[in-house]
């Protein structure tokens, strides 16, 4: 799967705790820059006298105090993907996203269009298909995210954080008859015909969010619990709360019967981070080297089944007669009113390097399959044959770049990401 992110994250330090003490600290940095109550060795008073007071930085209070709480965040020297959020800080970001994809893996870790076409092989050998149903999904998904640090100590960050995302999606079915041309199915209507006769549902080609599909909603705490000049490391533990979008199953690309998908897993789960960064002496103490690991499980989900119509045993006996793998319009009669559903783990590996605010890494995730539990074995054959179900495999190059808003009297930054 290729991706193309553009995020932009805005981080405000709003010193919810450290406030006050800061605000009076920098009344006293105020006045010339000196602090009040100190006096001045007498043989140096004229020539403190002789010089010109600082000049006052713009916006008032705000900019003095703006400022001291600037150097002061860099004289705590956060660096690498192990930092934390310092005591009594909070941060607030928000994000925007947008990505392609034209590739993914499949059940098999081979690499498949991102809606593989979904066929049948041909009963008369005639070294073709039985036919060929291309969905050809086209449209946009925007991702939003929004979240809240809180530096509970300077080795302790907790946090929460979201995402919802705007979807426009549609299918463009185009049908290629094969061999079927033989048993009379040679249009798209004629195939809709014959899914309507062994109980599938009429094919839904548009979906569109109602405003928004949330995501899931983690909750999560960070430990910096090794810190040196040249080594860090941070372990973190996340909570995943089912808060996001499921897809409508009458409507779900998994079973082939519409472009509606999952914004996120549905369920309960845990997440693990464990960062390790090390960075070099001077004169290359700039260059920051990190290797993240992460992982993750989720608990099953139960979820409602799809509504099939009754098989017409006439028409899957005559195409069975024809030497038709009727595997690929399966009996549902059985198929209940639920089925459970186990997102897949995955386990992460990346790698990268950064100077300043520029930083290069590449990030590999290998994801087991989703699981479905049911007692139907034609959900069971319907899922197997449309496949579309993949694995949670992906990799990919992030480029990154840290634009700081400070300058211009903005407490926050803006972040930059190509993957």
């Amino acid at each position: 799967m290729r991706s193309c992110l553009y995020a932009i994250l805005i981080a405000l330090f709003t010193a919810i705790v450290a406030g006050p003490s800061l605000a009076q600290t920098t009344a006293a940095d105020s006045d010339g820059g000196q602090m009040t109550g100190v006096i001045a060795p007498a043989d140096e008073e004229e020539d403190a006298q002789a010089e010109e007071p600082a000049k006052d930085p713009p916006f008032g209070e705000y900019g003095k105090f703006l400022k001291h709480t600037e150097n002061l965040l860099l004289s705590l020297d956060l660096w690498g993907s192990s930092a934390t959020i310092p005591e009594g800080f909070g941060v607030v970001f928000m994000g925007w996203q947008t990505r392609r994809a034209w590739k993914r893996f499949d059940e098999h870790r081979k690499i498949v269009d991102i809606v593989p076409v979904i066929d049948a092989p041909d009963p008369f050998e005639q070294k073709g298909k039985f036919f060929e149903l291309v969905l050809n999904i086209d449209g946009r998904v925007s991702g939003y995210g929004a979240g809240f640090q809180y530096g509970l100590t300077d080795r302790i960050t907790l946090g929460i954080d979201t995402y919802w995302a705007i979807i426009h999606l549609k299918l463009k079915p185009e049908f290629r008859p094969g061999s079927s041309e033989q048993v009379g199915i040679v249009t798209l209507d004629d195939i809709y015909t014959v899914l309507e006769l062994v109980g599938r549902p009429e094919l839904v080609t548009e979906y569109d969010s109602d405003p928004v599909d949330f995501g899931d909603t983690t909750i999560s705490a960070k430990w910096n619990y090794f810190r040196a000049e040249h080594v860090s490391t941070a372990m973190t533990l996340g909570l995943v709360t089912p808060t996001a979008h499921e897809a409508d199953p009458n409507e779900n690309i998994i079973f082939g019967l519409g472009p509606d998908l999952d914004t996120g897993v549905g369920t309960w789960g845990i997440k693990g981070v464990h960062n390790f960064d090390i960075r070099p002496p001077d004169p290359v103490k700039a260059v920051t080297f990190s290797l993240g690991l992460e992982g993750a499980i989720f608990l099953e989900d139960r979820r409602e089944t799809p509504t099939f119509g009754e098989l017409n045993t006439d028409v899957r006996d005559y195409l069975q007669s024809q030497g038709v793998d009727v595997d690929i319009f399966p009996d549902l009669s059985d198929i209940g009113n639920y089925y459970y559903y186990t997102p897949p783990p995955y386990f992460a590996a990346s790698f990268g390097i950064g100077a300043g605010p520029l930083s290069i890494a590449y990030r590999h995730g290998f994801g087991g399959a989703a699981n479905y539990r049911t007692n139907s074995e034609g959900l069971k054959t319907l899922i197997e044959e449309t496949g579309l179900v993949g694995y949670g495999d992906d990799g990919k190059l992030i480029f990154n770049l840290v634009v700081p808003l400070t300058p211009l009297y903005f407490p926050g930054l803006v972040n930059f990401n190509f993957e």
